[in-house]
């Protein structure tokens, strides 16, 4: 099962996670994405009519791997929202989503002039925090 390296690898760096509360949970996440996986994989079969495939096509589990992801980083905002994070980063994401969400168009200076510090990021600094931003959300 190739594909479930990254996610694998996805894991292993979650599971180093100060907070006990969140390092529980990721032990699960490959059998959550495999589950996924079957579901999509039957669900596909029922939506063309026909019974399921013996196995589980490479792009069906890719797709589960993602949503599994996905949904692992949406766990976190919550838990952010709630306070169980101490994330900076993570809690900076967060109050970015909570001020800026619903608008059609952010560019780079509206980000620039939201940052709160004296010293202001540069231009990668600023797509890599977007890029984070996005993927969360």
């Amino acid at each position: 099962m190739p594909m479930a390296v990254p996610l694998a690898l996805y894991i292993k760096n979650k599971r180093e996670h100060p907070k006990w509360i969140l390092r529980t949970g990721y032990a699960k996440l490959k059998g959550v994405a495999a589950q996924i996986a079957l579901i999509l994989h039957c669900t596909n079969a029922a939506i063309a009519d026909r019974l399921p495939d013996t196995s589980v096509s490479p792009e069906t589990l890719s797709t589960a791997i993602a949503f599994t992801k996905w949904l692992l980083d949406q766990t976190l905002l919550e838990y952010q929202r709630i306070g169980l994070l101490d994330d900076p980063k993570l809690n900076r994401i967060f109050k970015f989503i909570d001020k800026f969400d619903g608008r059609d168009w952010i560019n780079a200076q509206t980000v620039k002039a939201w940052w709160s510090a004296k010293t202001k990021p540069g231009a990668n600094e600023l797509r890599m925090f977007m890029a984070e931003t996005v993927s969360l959300h």
